[in-house]
């Protein structure tokens, strides 16, 4: 019995955003009270725009994409706009120690860490032994230091149209 047949995560997101658009699909509050909500259309959209986004900073189907965040919204955007294009999503415990998160990006080989201000130190104390990681991209900010980008920033630039990558359910998806 074959119950994958030929749906992705990425596809399966794609249907509930043409079958149920308005329903809500993500609710967050922050542990500081501010609230989000995404119904599919909505997330299907943003999740175009988070793939669009990867995609300019050059990752590709099979290169993979660390994600050090806690939960939040932008943890789920990254990970369906990686398996959107293809990429590898590398999830780290936001508890990881610096010697436990270097390993995990240099033997992934990540290209791009997407993580947020109060783990990014963490990050920032591994990237040196990371050679195939090009790019780090901060969330909920607006305050980047220079050497990273604004995850909202590359975001609400990127077009919200699907970046249409041929993917298999054969293909990686995580590393977990």
């Amino acid at each position: 019995m074959d119950i994958v047949a030929r749906r992705t995560l990425s596809s399966e997101l794609e249907r509930q955003a043409t079958h149920a658009p308005d329903t809500v699909v993500l609710i967050f509050e922050s542990v500081l009270g501010s609230h989000q909500q995404f119904t599919y259309r909505e997330f299907d959209k943003r999740v175009n725009q988070t793939a669009q986004a990867l995609k300019t900073l050059g990752v590709q189907k099979g290169d993979r994409v660390h994600i050090h965040l806690v939960n939040c919204p932008e943890f789920l955007l990254t990970w369906f706009a990686a398996a959107r294009i293809g990429a590898v999503m590398v999830p780290s415990s936001p508890q990881a120690h610096p010697e436990e998160l270097a390993y995990l990006i240099e033997h992934s080989e990540s290209r791009v860490s997407v993580t947020e201000p109060m783990l990014y130190d963490t990050v920032a104390a591994v990237r040196s032994q990371c050679p195939a990681l090009v790019h780090v991209v901060l969330a909920r900010t607006a305050e980047t230091p220079t050497e990273t980008l604004a995850f909202d920033t590359l975001v609400e630039a990127a077009s919200a149209d699907s970046p249409c990558v041929p993917l298999d359910p054969s293909d990686e998806a995580a590393m977990l």
